[in-house]
């Protein structure tokens, strides 16, 4: 008895999940339509940088083991970019002063790289 309960209930997980599908479609069909070029650009490089940074986190599990500087300025670099343009992100959707905000991200970037030079040495 409790086999069929337990297919019941797995053919309601499975119209659970057929049931989120107009919602998800319904999402990225108005992501499309509404959202500006400028912002779908900035959510692809914050997808790069993230993917970027678990390659380097994987990477350096795998492979560095002796000098670890490098490995962490890398995953510094990445993480560090990411959280910036994640921030630039959220700064543009209010879109009050996106050039102040932009030349912001700019100094930031420029200021993260130079960390991570320093840290190599």
């Amino acid at each position: 008895m409790s086999k069929k309960g337990g297919k019941n209930e797995k053919k309601e997980e499975v119209k659970e999940v057929k049931e989120e599908d107009p919602f998800l479609k319904t999402l990225l069909t108005s992501y499309m339509k509404e959202t500006p070029s400028r912002i779908k650009t900035i959510d692809c490089f914050i997808i790069f940088q993230l993917l970027m940074g678990i390659l380097v986190l994987i990477y350096g599990f795998l492979f560095c083991h002796n000098p670890l500087n490098s490995f962490v300025s890398a995953l510094f670099s990445c993480f560090g970019m990411f959280v910036f343009t994640m921030s630039l992100r959220l700064r543009e959707g209010e879109s009050n002063n996106a050039r102040g905000y932009f030349v912001e991200y700019i100094f930031c970037v420029i200021l993260l790289q130079l960390a991570v030079a320093n840290f190599l040495g």
